[in-house]
């Protein structure tokens, strides 16, 4: 809930240990990818800091926007920043089939945690590194954060179930639904895709798929995500405030933050 004495104060404060699970930073200092289809104004590192600040956000997950292609140079500064002002810091950036292992190593050591893919106009990264990614990076307990429409999960249901990581499911699956029909529904807590109401849709069979890919990973816990900066107010806590709201009345608590968690945060050490 924002309210209280000021623009984004949380007056009721967020659990202690809340997570922005998922954020970008953009700054026009480092060049966007040729191929980019998303490009969003200037949303610098500290600005995003009095964000969290004001929000009450102790941990973060930085993750490297399809804008910037391969070269995670701005997100990796970001988490620089972001650390030097106090907060606790992870990072999914993108890398492909060809990356040494030395550039693994070293993301590893300043907090990077994912790979990201972007199965979606503008992504740097294609299905044909899916599994050598995964290979690399499985020795380091990352996981491979996939973003692709939902409705064609079914089809690389056997190879996402194969994979030697965890896998996080990008977006809630991000169905690419019909206009105006509901893309969220929120139950007990939980995030998941509804289905868009139109013929031939083959949504619920994704929706199986990912149950199926589901099992064998940790027990959701509830996190916030602010997505991306708002276009709009970028860096004003009161435009990013409704989307972190604190669980209402009814939902469950947040259960106890483990010493070491396998979710996006992927925080093993």
């Amino acid at each position: 809930m924002v309210g209280g004495s000021g623009p984004g104060h949380v007056s009721d404060g967020l659990p202690a240990g809340t997570c922005d699970t998922h954020m970008h930073v953009y700054d026009q200092r480092y060049p966007t990818s040729a191929e980019a289809v998303v490009l969003a104004p200037d949303a610098p590192a500290d600005a995003y800091a009095g964000v969290a600040a004001s929000l009450g956000i102790d941990r973060v997950v930085v993750v490297q926007p399809s804008a910037y292609g391969l070269d995670n140079r701005c997100q990796l500064a970001a988490m620089s920043s972001l650390a030097n002002a106090g907060l606790e810091i992870r990072g999914v950036m993108v890398v492909d089939g060809t990356t040494p292992v030395a550039e693994i190593e070293r993301l590893d050591a300043l907090g990077v945690r994912g790979a990201r893919f972007h199965m979606l106009p503008g992504g740097a990264v294609g299905w044909e590194h899916l599994e050598p990614v995964a290979e690399l990076i499985a020795p380091f307990g990352w996981h491979v954060q996939l973003q692709l429409d939902g409705n064609d999960l079914p089809c690389h249901l056997d190879r996402l179930a194969a994979l030697p990581c965890d896998l996080v499911v990008d977006h809630v699956g991000r169905y690419m639904a019909a206009p105006g029909s509901r893309a969220l529904r929120r139950r007990r807590g939980r995030s998941c895709a509804a289905p868009p109401r139109r013929a031939g849709s083959n949504v619920g069979q994704a929706v199986s798929a990912v149950r199926v890919v589901a099992r064998r990973r940790a027990p959701l816990r509830r996190r916030h995500l602010s997505g991306r900066p708002p276009r709009r107010h970028p860096c004003r806590p009161d435009a990013v405030g409704d989307q972190l709201a604190a669980p209402g009345a009814g939902e469950p608590a947040l259960a106890p933050r483990p010493a070491a968690t396998a979710s996006t945060l992927g925080a093993r050490r």
